[in-house]
């Protein structure tokens, strides 16, 4: 597990891999680049991550990079519920 998701993180070139993907086609919990800041994608909307937690909500785009590996995307979306700061539902 720990090989398959450390070639979804990083290449052969040691850059991180990210791929694009309609927004609204993504499971809740799923981090993504908008602008230079992380966000997490929770209940339709996008919320900023900082050290001290997540941000007030911006409306979802069109489109975003992704930042969670595939394979854990799949896992969310397959039903696995993965554990979020309670500042994501502030």
């Amino acid at each position: 597990m720990d090989d398959v998701l450390q070639r979804e993180r990083i290449d052969h070139d040691g850059a991180k891999v990210t791929w694009r993907s309609p927004a609204r086609a993504l499971p809740d919990g799923t981090m993504v680049a908008f602008g230079t800041t992380p966000h997490l994608l929770w209940r339709g909307a996008l919320r900023p991550w900082s050290f001290r937690g997540y941000g007030a909500p911006v409306a979802l785009p069109a489109e975003v990079v992704v930042l969670t590996p595939r394979s854990v995307v799949a896992a969310i979306a397959q039903g696995y519920v993965p554990g979020v700061d309670a500042s994501a539902s502030a």
